[in-house]
């Protein structure tokens, strides 16, 4: 009867231990949550970076449009001037030659 027992205690103890010396399997879920969200994190400031780029265009072209108002502000002041002074020099010319 032993020679019936040993094996099977044998066995069973080989299986004991060699469930007991066996790692658990790492939990997968966790890591994958961590990828998940470092993907999305990449995606975010992906699309922060090319926001930030269209707003830096942007002001950009409002700086342009800005100076180019001015510039015109400006020149049709002077063309206002010019014509005024040339009304003026008109009158006194037409002034001048009635007397």
């Amino acid at each position: 009867m032993r020679s019936r027992i040993g094996p099977w205690l044998g066995a069973a103890s080989f299986l004991l231990l060699a469930g007991c010396a066996s790692q658990p399997r790492p939990c997968v879920i966790i890591p994958m949550q961590l990828k998940m969200a470092a993907y999305d994190r990449d995606q975010i400031k992906a699309q922060v970076d090319a926001k930030m780029s269209e707003v830096k265009r942007t002001k950009e072209n409002l700086d342009l449009a800005t100076t180019r108002l001015q510039q015109m502000e400006q020149e049709r002041d002077d063309l206002l001037k010019t014509v005024q002074q040339q009304a003026a020099d008109s009158a006194a010319a037409a002034t001048k030659g009635k007397k």
